[in-house]
Protein backbone atom coordinates (compact mmCIF):
# COMPACT_ATOMS: atom_id res chain seq x y z
CA UNK A 1 0.00 0.00 0.00
CA UNK A 2 1.47 2.97 -1.18
CA UNK A 3 1.65 6.50 1.76
CA UNK A 4 0.58 9.50 -0.16
CA UNK A 5 2.54 12.60 0.18
CA UNK A 6 1.14 15.58 2.44
CA UNK A 7 0.88 17.60 -0.97
CA UNK A 8 -1.83 15.49 -2.11
CA UNK A 9 -3.48 17.27 1.27
CA UNK A 10 -3.83 20.72 -0.43
CA UNK A 11 -3.67 19.24 -4.22
CA UNK A 12 -6.48 17.57 -4.23
CA UNK A 13 -9.19 19.01 -2.74
CA UNK A 14 -7.79 22.28 -4.07
CA UNK A 15 -8.70 20.73 -7.47
CA UNK A 16 -11.31 19.37 -7.06
CA UNK A 17 -12.52 22.70 -6.00
CA UNK A 18 -11.80 24.36 -9.08
CA UNK A 19 -13.25 21.63 -10.84
CA UNK A 20 -16.47 22.53 -9.43
CA UNK A 21 -16.41 25.80 -9.43
CA UNK A 22 -15.96 25.61 -13.23
CA UNK A 23 -18.36 23.01 -13.25
CA UNK A 24 -20.48 25.48 -11.71
CA UNK A 25 -20.03 28.64 -13.86
CA UNK A 26 -20.38 26.67 -16.82
CA UNK A 27 -23.80 25.35 -15.69
CA UNK A 28 -25.19 28.72 -14.70
CA UNK A 29 -23.96 30.30 -18.18
CA UNK A 30 -25.17 27.21 -20.37
CA UNK A 31 -28.71 27.28 -18.65
CA UNK A 32 -28.64 31.32 -18.52
CA UNK A 33 -29.82 31.22 -14.93
CA UNK A 34 -30.62 34.30 -13.75
CA UNK A 35 -27.69 36.08 -10.63
CA UNK A 36 -30.77 36.30 -8.33
CA UNK A 37 -31.30 32.83 -8.32
CA UNK A 38 -27.79 31.18 -8.64
CA UNK A 39 -25.36 33.50 -9.32
CA UNK A 40 -21.83 32.28 -11.16
CA UNK A 41 -18.14 32.25 -9.21
CA UNK A 42 -17.05 34.96 -11.17
CA UNK A 43 -19.55 37.08 -10.00
CA UNK A 44 -19.39 36.47 -6.80
CA UNK A 45 -16.04 36.85 -6.85
CA UNK A 46 -16.48 40.49 -8.61
CA UNK A 47 -19.22 41.42 -5.58
CA UNK A 48 -16.51 39.94 -2.76
CA UNK A 49 -14.31 42.86 -4.02
CA UNK A 50 -16.96 45.29 -4.68
CA UNK A 51 -18.48 44.87 -1.74
CA UNK A 52 -15.36 44.63 0.85
CA UNK A 53 -15.92 47.36 2.55
CA UNK A 54 -19.47 46.09 3.52
CA UNK A 55 -18.47 42.31 3.89
CA UNK A 56 -15.49 42.66 6.01
CA UNK A 57 -16.73 44.23 8.89
CA UNK A 58 -19.67 41.65 9.08
CA UNK A 59 -17.30 39.14 9.04
CA UNK A 60 -15.17 40.57 11.59
CA UNK A 61 -18.26 40.42 13.76
CA UNK A 62 -19.26 36.60 12.65
CA UNK A 63 -15.69 35.82 13.86
CA UNK A 64 -15.56 37.85 17.39
CA UNK A 65 -19.29 35.42 17.61
CA UNK A 66 -17.57 32.47 16.71
CA UNK A 67 -14.34 33.05 18.45
CA UNK A 68 -16.61 33.57 21.46
CA UNK A 69 -19.11 30.85 21.32
CA UNK A 70 -15.71 28.67 20.23
CA UNK A 71 -14.37 29.57 23.58
CA UNK A 72 -18.19 29.10 25.83
CA UNK A 73 -18.65 25.74 23.79
CA UNK A 74 -15.06 24.54 24.72
CA UNK A 75 -15.18 25.82 28.67
CA UNK A 76 -18.49 24.69 29.43
CA UNK A 77 -18.24 21.23 27.53
CA UNK A 78 -14.83 20.91 29.02
CA UNK A 79 -16.51 21.40 32.57
CA UNK A 80 -19.61 19.29 31.92
CA UNK A 81 -17.65 16.88 30.85
CA UNK A 82 -15.56 16.22 33.97
CA UNK A 83 -18.54 16.75 36.00
CA UNK A 84 -19.84 13.84 34.18
CA UNK A 85 -16.78 11.59 34.68
CA UNK A 86 -16.93 12.81 38.19
CA UNK A 87 -20.82 11.55 38.79
CA UNK A 88 -22.53 8.77 37.16
CA UNK A 89 -25.73 10.35 38.45
CA UNK A 90 -24.97 13.54 36.98
CA UNK A 91 -24.26 12.20 33.59
CA UNK A 92 -27.21 10.00 33.60
CA UNK A 93 -29.68 12.65 34.50
CA UNK A 94 -28.63 15.55 32.34
CA UNK A 95 -26.77 13.74 29.10
CA UNK A 96 -30.65 12.98 27.56
CA UNK A 97 -30.89 17.24 27.69
CA UNK A 98 -27.65 17.84 26.36
CA UNK A 99 -28.40 15.68 23.30
CA UNK A 100 -31.91 17.16 22.76
CA UNK A 101 -29.96 20.55 22.59
CA UNK A 102 -27.82 18.58 19.88
CA UNK A 103 -30.36 17.50 17.70
CA UNK A 104 -32.74 20.40 17.98
CA UNK A 105 -31.85 22.57 14.71
CA UNK A 106 -31.23 25.82 15.86
CA UNK A 107 -33.14 27.71 13.05
CA UNK A 108 -36.19 26.16 14.84
CA UNK A 109 -35.49 28.23 18.67
CA UNK A 110 -33.53 30.75 17.02
CA UNK A 111 -36.64 33.30 16.85
CA UNK A 112 -37.50 31.98 20.07
CA UNK A 113 -34.06 32.94 21.82
CA UNK A 114 -33.99 36.59 20.25
CA UNK A 115 -37.18 36.83 21.68
CA UNK A 116 -36.45 36.13 25.33
CA UNK A 117 -32.91 37.56 25.54
CA UNK A 118 -33.65 41.04 24.65
CA UNK A 119 -29.33 41.66 23.82
CA UNK A 120 -29.35 40.56 20.28
CA UNK A 121 -25.38 40.12 20.46
CA UNK A 122 -25.96 37.70 22.87
CA UNK A 123 -28.94 35.84 21.00
CA UNK A 124 -26.48 35.40 18.70
CA UNK A 125 -23.67 34.20 20.34
CA UNK A 126 -26.12 31.61 22.23
CA UNK A 127 -27.02 30.44 18.95
CA UNK A 128 -23.55 30.14 17.63
CA UNK A 129 -22.99 28.44 20.75
CA UNK A 130 -25.51 25.54 20.35
CA UNK A 131 -23.88 24.63 16.92
CA UNK A 132 -20.42 26.62 16.86
CA UNK A 133 -21.17 28.17 14.21
CA UNK A 134 -22.68 31.37 13.00
CA UNK A 135 -24.69 31.44 9.78
CA UNK A 136 -24.56 34.22 7.55
CA UNK A 137 -28.31 35.43 6.90
CA UNK A 138 -29.35 37.27 4.05
CA UNK A 139 -33.71 38.89 4.33
CA UNK A 140 -32.51 41.07 0.62
CA UNK A 141 -32.18 39.86 -3.03
CA UNK A 142 -28.62 40.73 -2.98
CA UNK A 143 -27.94 37.16 -3.97
CA UNK A 144 -24.32 37.40 -5.35
CA UNK A 145 -22.98 39.59 -2.02
CA UNK A 146 -24.77 36.55 -0.13
CA UNK A 147 -22.65 34.20 -1.98
CA UNK A 148 -19.60 35.94 -1.65
CA UNK A 149 -20.17 36.35 2.17
CA UNK A 150 -20.79 32.62 2.29
CA UNK A 151 -17.42 32.48 0.42
CA UNK A 152 -16.04 34.23 3.60
CA UNK A 153 -17.69 32.94 6.37
CA UNK A 154 -16.61 29.24 4.45
CA UNK A 155 -12.59 30.17 4.16
CA UNK A 156 -13.01 31.47 7.76
CA UNK A 157 -13.86 28.34 8.88
CA UNK A 158 -11.69 26.97 6.52
CA UNK A 159 -8.76 28.88 8.31
CA UNK A 160 -9.86 28.08 11.86
CA UNK A 161 -9.99 24.36 11.22
CA UNK A 162 -6.47 24.04 9.66
CA UNK A 163 -5.44 26.65 12.46
CA UNK A 164 -6.68 23.91 15.35
CA UNK A 165 -5.54 21.03 13.16
CA UNK A 166 -2.13 22.38 13.07
CA UNK A 167 -2.87 23.06 17.01
CA UNK A 168 -3.23 19.81 17.48
CA UNK A 169 -0.74 17.82 15.73
CA UNK A 170 1.51 20.15 17.35
CA UNK A 171 0.39 19.32 20.58
CA UNK A 172 -0.01 15.66 19.38
CA UNK A 173 2.93 15.19 17.76
CA UNK A 174 5.27 13.38 19.58
CA UNK A 175 2.84 10.89 21.63
CA UNK A 176 -0.26 10.07 19.57
CA UNK A 177 -0.41 7.76 16.83
CA UNK A 178 -2.62 9.26 14.64
CA UNK A 179 -0.21 11.84 14.45
CA UNK A 180 2.94 10.12 13.99
CA UNK A 181 4.42 10.15 10.31
CA UNK A 182 3.91 6.39 8.62
CA UNK A 183 7.75 6.86 7.16
CA UNK A 184 9.14 6.58 10.99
Amino acid sequence: MAVRGSGNRVLDPALAGLAALAAWEAVVRMEGIPAYILPGPILVARTLVADWGTLFPSLLVTLAITGAAFLVAAVLGLALAVVFTQSTFIERSFSPYAVILQVTPTVAIAPLIILWVKWIPLALLICAWLVAFFPVLSYTLQIPRMFAALFLISAAGVLIFAFLTGLSRLALRRWHESELDPAD
